[in-house]
């Protein structure tokens, strides 16, 4: 009989490289609230499935006998199944990766600013990223409840952050400061990642300025601006800011100004990485 082969048995035989490990964890939200841009996609009756992947590729150097690996770029993507009420001025039934770029006056995908999170309170954890619409199919029997199955996934470098929720209800005051929420500080070589979601305006809108602050203590004493967004209230959008500069500040909060209409409805969810 031939001698055991005991890299055979343990390890197999020589050969490619062992499988791709992934780092995959899932989560499926029921009722949660769905904002892609200026569409409040559903608070009610959703179901959908976050997925969250890196790949862990070999990083073994030609010659070197021990293997190496490092986290390869990760990505994610959400899928399901929400139901919608018809307005928005049509936005919702555009698929606007097609639209910039195939459509008659096509221009650079600008990608989606998509926040998931289960409820609208304030200081809830929320997933935010900038995406591109793979997939979206509207479907419903007549007398029913509009509703669609979509498919986003990761733009850019694909980042998903987990941060929280600072400004969702819908206001009236002309100016305003939201709760004061504890995301930390920005550390050097840290980023704050935030997304704005206008879904819906009544009255006069023009001229309104949302921004974030921060404030070394929860009463906001002091507090500075650090992001400030071009979108106002004008038009229901979506917009996505960064903040590259070290923060000492812990408590954030979302404030708006200038605001001359009925009321309007945002949302603005942050977080750090």
């Amino acid at each position: 009989m031939p001698l055991l082969d005991l890299y055979s048995l343990w390890l197999g035989p020589p050969g490619p490289p062992p499988p791709v490990v992934v780092v995959s964890p899932i989560a499926v939200l029921y009722q949660a609230d769905i904002l892609i841009d200026g569409i409040a996609a559903s608070t009610e009756g959703s179901r959908i499935r976050l997925r969250l992947v890196q790949a862990t590729k070999e990083a073994t150097a030609f010659g070197d006998p021990a293997r190496w690996y490092k986290p390869g770029i990760y990505a994610v993507e959400a899928n399901g199944v929400f139901y919608y009420q018809t307005g928005n001025q049509g936005r919702l039934l555009a698929n606007k990766l097609i639209g910039v770029t195939q459509g008659p006056s096509a221009a650079s995908a600008v990608p989606l600013v998509v926040t998931i999170c289960a409820d609208t309170s304030v200081g809830s954890l929320a997933n935010i990223w900038r995406g591109v619409n793979a997939e979206y199919a509207p479907h419903a029997v007549h007398g029913e409840v509009i509703s669609a199955d979509v498919s986003t996934y990761g733009a850019g470098d694909g980042r998903c952050v987990q941060g929280r929720r600072l400004l969702r209800a819908q206001q009236a005051a002309t100016s305003g400061l939201g709760t004061a929420v504890q995301l930390g500080p920005v550390a050097a070589g840290q980023r704050l990642y935030s997304a704005l979601h206008v879904v819906g305006t009544t009255g006069t809108p023009a001229g309104t300025t949302f921004a974030l602050v921060s404030a070394a203590a929860s009463d906001l004493v002091g507090a500075t601006q650090r992001v400030q967004y071009v979108a106002g209230t004008s038009d229901v959008a979506g917009e996505w800011q960064e903040l590259a500069a070290p923060v000492t500040d812990t408590w954030w909060a979302a404030r708006w100004s200038g605001f001359s209409g009925g009321a309007f409805t945002a949302s603005i969810s942050a977080g750090i990485e």
